[in-house]
C-alpha cells in the first residue's frame, strides 16, 4: 500500500515538480512588503487619524512583513512530485499560514494505485476548469492529511481492501499545460524500471528464465 514518510524523498534523477512558481512566490512576498510599508505610511504622516487606528496600521503592517520574511517549508508550493517509483504528495500542513517548521511528512503512491490520468473538467462548482484527472487507492486519513483538497469524488467503485478505496482528484494550475503534465505522469507510469515491476510478473519472468 501507500508509505508515510516523515522527511523529504529522494526523489529519483528523473523526477517533475508540479508547483506553484517560485517567481509567484517572490511577488507576493514583495506586495506583502509593499503594502507593509504603504501602512506605516499612513500611520506615520495622518495626524488626523485616532491613536487606535494607528496602532492598528502598525500591527497590520508588523504581520504583513512577518508573512514576507518567514520561510516556509519548501513542499508549500508543492501539489506533488512525481517519479518512477510514483507520485509523493507533502502534506497539508506545509501549506498552512501558521506552518514554521521544515519537518514535513509525504505520502508516497506507487504506480500500482494510480490509473486512468486524463484531463477533464474539474467537478467543482462552476464545472468549467480543466485539469488533469486521476484515480487513486488510499485510506481515509491518507486522504485526510494529503489529498483532501484535490478530492472531487469521495469514493470510486468497490474497495481495495478493508480500508483503502479509490479516489479521483484533480489538479489545475495555468502554470502548467496540462496536456503536457499528463504526458509526463504516463511517461513515468509507463516506463517504471525493471526493478519496481510486480511481484507477479518478476516471479513470472523468472520461471521463464529457468525453462529456458
Amino acid at each position: 500500500m501507500n508509505k508515510t514518510l516523515s522527511a523529504r524523498p529522494a526523489f529519483g534523477e528523473d523526477h517533475f515538480i508540479y508547483r506553484t512558481p517560485r517567481w509567484l512566490e517572490a511577488t507576493y512576498r514583495g506586495l506583502c512588503l509593499l503594502s507593509a510599508g504603504l501602512l506605516v505610511y499612513l500611520a506615520v504622516s495622518i495626524n488626523s487619524i485616532s491613536f487606535a487606528l494607528t496602532l492598528t496600521l502598525w500591527f497590520a503592517s508588523g504581520i504583513l512583513v512577518l508573512i514576507a520574511l518567514r520561510r516556509r517549508p519548501e513542499a508549500a508550493s508543492i501539489y506533488f512530485v512525481c517519479d518512477h517509483g510514483g507520485i509523493y504528495f507533502p502534506s497539508f500542513r506545509a501549506q498552512s499560514m501558521i506552518a514554521w517548521t521544515n519537518a514535513v511528512s509525504w505520502l508516497h503512491v506507487s504506480w500500482h494505485n494510480i490509473s486512468d490520468i486524463r484531463i477533464q473538467l474539474l467537478l467543482d462548482e462552476t464545472a468549467n476548469t480543466k485539469g488533469v484527472v486521476f484515480s487513486i487507492v488510499a485510506t481515509e486519513s491518507e486522504v485526510r492529511e494529503f489529498l483532501a483538497r484535490y478530492t472531487m469524488l469521495k469514493c470510486l467503485g468497490a474497495r481495495k481492501s478493508s480500508q483503502a478505496k479509490s479516489f479521483l482528484v484533480g489538479f489545475s494550475n495555468f502554470y502548467n499545460r496540462h496536456d503536457e503534465v499528463m504526458s509526463i505522469l504516463r511517461r513515468f507510469q509507463t516506463t517504471t524500471p525493471a526493478a519496481r515491476m510486480s511481484p507477479i510478473k518478476t516471479e513470472l519472468q523468472s520461471s521463464l528464465a529457468m525453462e529456458n
